[in-house]
């Protein structure tokens, strides 16, 4: 019996400092924009789904700026809200030393285009754009913050059922993203996406998790609208166009039963 109580008050006392510990770090403060961070990407990390969509994947983050950036970080971070006009949320936010989530990509993406290094069918040879065949589904708060922080997306009573391509994780994390319904669908083959499409694409944060990565942030799936005349293994490339001139690419192969 005394070891059980020597056990009891240990504990006690190690729950006490954890607590203790955790509230002098809890902050809650109102942040002036709706986007808590940007992040610069040098690569792109695709990894095949338990469904055989391609999964992309933001790595190697080589500048990071944020709410509680400092001198010329500050600036920067400042320069990109005022690009997105993210100047007026001013919701109050809670979290423990940063907020986690909320945080997009600075590279803003022109567009994104697929090829394979075999025959697809007659309409497309190996080495031409599958561009009309290939959907980008992510999700964006673009809209969100551009309607003032009014608009928003109920994706259980409205979700697009090109999303159920995905598996029921993705589906549940949509619908309890962020802040609430703040994230709009961004779906549509990559020949009629535009750039404004691209905007903040994402989920704000690392989620779903790479298996073959330790960190790397996820901006959305790439599924195929039909299989090609040539099945088996394709090696895919897939090019990520930015503004700023950079064309980002990486391969990954797909097999086409």
């Amino acid at each position: 019996m005394k070891k059980n109580n020597t056990f009891v008050r240990f504990f006690g006392c190690c729950l006490s400092i954890i607590l203790v510990f955790s509230c002098d770090r809890v902050s809650e403060e109102k942040i002036r924009s709706y986007v808590v961070g940007f992040y610069d990407f040098n690569t792109v990390w695709l990894e095949l789904t338990e469904k055989g969509n391609i999964a992309l994947y933001w790595c190697d983050a080589t500048e990071i700026v944020t709410f509680q950036s400092e001198g010329k970080e500050s600036e920067r971070y400042d320069l990109l809200c005022t690009k997105y006009n993210d100047l007026s949320y001013y919701k109050k936010t809670r979290y423990i030393v940063n907020i986690g989530c909320r945080e997009y990509a600075s590279n803003e993406i022109t567009s994104i285009d697929v090829v394979s290094n075999v025959d697809f069918d007659v309409e497309h040879p190996a080495g031409s754009s599958l561009s009309d065949v290939v959907r980008l589904l992510s999700a964006s708060p673009i809209r969100f913050i551009h309607s003032n922080y009014k608009e928003t997306f109920d994706w259980n009573a409205r979700y697009p059922q090109e999303f159920l391509r995905e598996t029921s994780d993705f589906h549940g994390y949509l619908c309890a993203a962020s802040d609430g319904n703040d994230h709009f669908p961004v779906n549509g083959t990559l020949t009629d996406l535009r750039q404004d499409d691209f905007k903040l694409i994402g989920t704000g944060w690392d989620y779903p998790v790479s298996s073959l990565r330790n960190y790397g942030y996820f901006f959305g799936y790439l599924t195929f609208e039909k299989e090609p005349d040539n099945p088996g293994v394709h090696e895919l490339t897939v090019s990520i166009h930015l503004a700023d001139g950079r064309t980002i690419t990486q391969t990954i192969e797909k097999s086409f039963e």
